[in-house]
C-alpha cells in the first residue's frame, strides 16, 4: 500500500531545449504547442520515451508490515527449538505462514524498509518464498524504532525519511482505528487485535542480531 501517489519528474525539459535554439523564444508558447500536438510528452504517469511508469511509491510501516515481522519471528523462534544454527532457523517460507495473504504479500515493502531479506539458493537466485529477518527486523521485535517510511521508484530506494516507529506503536494505531470504527458503528475491514494482544518486546530480547541481511 502506498501512503500517497507521487510521480517522478523527468530530467529533460523539451520545451527549454527547443527554446535554446530560438532567439528570444517564448518558452511558455513552445510548451503550449508541444502539449497540444504531443500531449504524451506531458503525461506525468508514463515516461514519454520508454512508456515506463513514473510512479513513486511511499511505503510506510503499518499493521500488515508489523504482523509479517511478528509472524516471521514466531516461525523462526519455533525452528530454534530443533535447529541450533540460527541462520538456518531464520530462513522462513513466507507462503507457509499461518496468516492472511495480505500480510504475506508485504515482503517487498518490508525489504525496502530494511526489515527482511531474500534467501538465495546455490545459484544466487532467490529461493522461492524464502525470507529472513534482518538485524533491523529482529530489533523491531525487541521494541526498537525502525524506519517508518521509504520512497521507492522502479524498485530502487530514492529517499529515506528520518521518522521512525515501533511495533508496539503500529499495533496501538491499529487498535485505536478499530475502536474508533466500532464507536462509529462501522464494521472494520481488518481486525487484527487478537493477533497482537499478547505481543511484548521483552519476549524477543536475546533473539536475532546474528544475520546481517540486506540493510539500507
Amino acid at each position: 500500500m502506498s501512503k500517497e501517489i507521487q510521480y517522478r519528474k523527468g530530467k529533460v525539459d523539451l520545451a527549454a531545449i527547443v527554446a535554446s535554439f530560438v532567439k528570444n523564444a517564448d518558452i511558455n508558447y513552445i510548451r503550449a504547442c508541444l502539449s497540444q500536438n504531443h500531449p504524451e510528452l506531458f503525461k506525468k504517469e508514463r515516461c514519454p520515451n520508454c512508456d515506463a511508469s513514473m510512479r513513486e511509491d511511499i511505503y510506510f510501516f503499518d499493521i500488515l508490515n508489523a504482523l509479517l515481522i511478528l509472524k516471521m519471528g514466531q516461525a523462526a523462534r519455533i525452528k530454534t527449538e530443533e535447529e541450533t544454527n540460527f541462520t538456518i532457523a531464520n530462513q522462513v517460507h513466507v507462503p507457509s505462514l499461518p496468516t492472511t495473504l495480505a500480510i504475506k504479500c508485504r515482503t517487498t515493502q518490508c525489504s525496502k524498509l530494511g526489515l527482511v531479506a531474500k534467501i538465495k539458493n546455490n545459484n544466487g537466485r532467490h529461493a522461492k518464498g524464502m525470507w529472513c529477518l534482518t538485524v533491523r527486523g529482529w530489533a523491531a521485535l525487541r521494541g526498537e524504532p525502525v524506519p517508518a517510511q521509504v520512497k521507492v521508484w522502479r524498485g530502487e530506494i530514492q529517499e529515506r525519511y528520518e521518522d521512525t516507529i515501533t511495533l508496539a506503536e503500529a499495533f496501538k494505531v491499529h487498535r485505536e482505528n478499530i475502536e474508533q470504527a466500532i464507536a462509529r458503528q462501522r464494521k472494520p475491514k481488518q481486525d487484527y487485535r487478537g493477533e497482537v494482544q499478547d505481543y511484548s518486546p521483552s519476549d524477543w530480547v536475546g533473539f536475532g542480531g546474528f544475520h546481517e541481511g540486506n540493510l539500507f
